[in-house]
């Protein structure tokens, strides 16, 4: 009985090291805005594209992460109900880790929007003043 056991645990652990591994595609650097009061119009276009595959490559880092967490969030209850507490601390380090990852990943993307959109409304108060209105 103390070997099925052992073997449960030890193939569990085995189990756990897919849900552990970082394999969420990080967005990379978020692209950089340029000064909406000097840019041309080519210069925000090109950023607004860059922006939007930003936006699209952080959403689906994002729900990778938050799909992961949700599967060592159950690995967690399993080792807390077997009362293996080494194997759930990690997994808990785990998955703070991976929320100060998620975390700054969105807060890489709320400031670079937040950038943006600054930058349009200088480009259009710009444009709005060389047309004379």
């Amino acid at each position: 009985m103390k070997r099925l056991i052992g073997a449960f645990v030890l193939t569990l652990g085995f189990a756990a090291g897919p849900v552990m591994a970082d394999d969420c595609t990080h967005p990379g650097d978020a692209p950089s805005v340029p000064n909406g009061a000097e840019a041309s119009r080519d210069e925000m276009v090109t950023a607004a594209t860059a922006i939007r595959q930003f936006n699209a490559d952080t959403s689906a880092y994002l729900e990778c992460m938050d799909a992961k967490d949700a599967d060592m969030a159950a690995l967690q209850s399993q080792y807390e109900k077997q009362r293996n507490k080494e194997e759930a601390k990690k997994v808990v380090a785990n998955r703070k880790e991976r929320l100060e990852k998620r975390n700054a990943a969105f807060e890489a993307l709320d400031s670079t929007a937040n950038k943006f959109n600054e930058a349009v409304r200088d480009f259009k108060a710009k444009a709005s003043a060389e047309s004379g209105e």
